[in-house]
């Protein structure tokens, strides 16, 4: 991958750490509306998990991991669907934590020459929100976001728009995602490079590259 002049970034689970921000959104969500089970650490976890599982990396829709937890958790009063995805939507970007040494990488990506680019679904205003929230925004030339373009991954069109954007070929392009079934399938069928990172998603295909510390994208560069 020597000739790459151009890295993309998935938000969720490559930029953005969704289990340790899940943590901390729980956690908020627990004081708010639960602040008895607060006294409490195993409620705490078992709470906690039960989200991220429900949640599963941000792979499943909001409003049905919402309406789950209003439905089956021993509420006191119970919010509804509507005002809990109201309060996630306020609180989960503002409590965005970073995967380990993220900024470190984009800075040396930066002083290697390379343009560096967001090609995520997702809701442009939480998306953009999250990425304040990380500090990271102005690293970045393109940001491409599905809400605002009216394509989605799996459609390589969403990664197609980002190529033409950015003025670099397809070829020395390489994004960096966390699902074979959704961004990385559509970038590679845009015919950039791809990585995949974490373990968040099944591999599905074995001649995919897969890392598990960001940093070591730069030793494939």
């Amino acid at each position: 991958m020597n000739s790459i002049e151009a890295v993309f970034f998935n938000i969720d689970n490559v930029l953005l750490d969704r289990s340790e921000t899940m943590n901390r959104f729980v956690s908020e969500l627990l004081m708010r509306y639960m602040p008895h089970i607060m006294q409490n650490d195993d409620s705490v976890v078992e709470k906690t998990n039960e989200v991220k599982r429900l949640d599963n990396f941000g792979h499943r829709l909001k409003h049905d991991v919402i309406t789950d937890i209003v439905n089956h958790w021993e509420w006191g009063t119970a919010p509804g669907v509507t005002e809990l995805e109201k309060y996630w939507e306020d609180n989960f970007p503002r409590l965005a934590c970073p995967i380990k040494q993220s900024e470190l990488v984009l800075n040396e990506l930066r002083k290697k020459g390379i343009k560096l680019g967001i090609i995520s679904n997702g809701h442009t205003l939480i998306s953009m929100r999250k990425l304040k929230s990380l500090g990271i925004t102005n690293y970045f030339d393109i940001i491409v976001i599905s809400e605002n373009e009216g394509y989605s991954f799996p459609d390589k069109q969403l990664a197609d728009l980002a190529i033409k954007r950015i003025g670099v070929e397809p070829s020395k392009c390489l994004y960096i995602g966390d699902d074979c079934a959704t961004n990385i399938i559509g970038a590679k069928e845009a015919g950039m490079n791809v990585v995949i990172f974490g373990n968040t998603s099944n591999k599905v295909d074995t001649q995919i590259i897969s890392i598990n510390k960001l940093k070591d994208i730069l030793d494939l560069i």
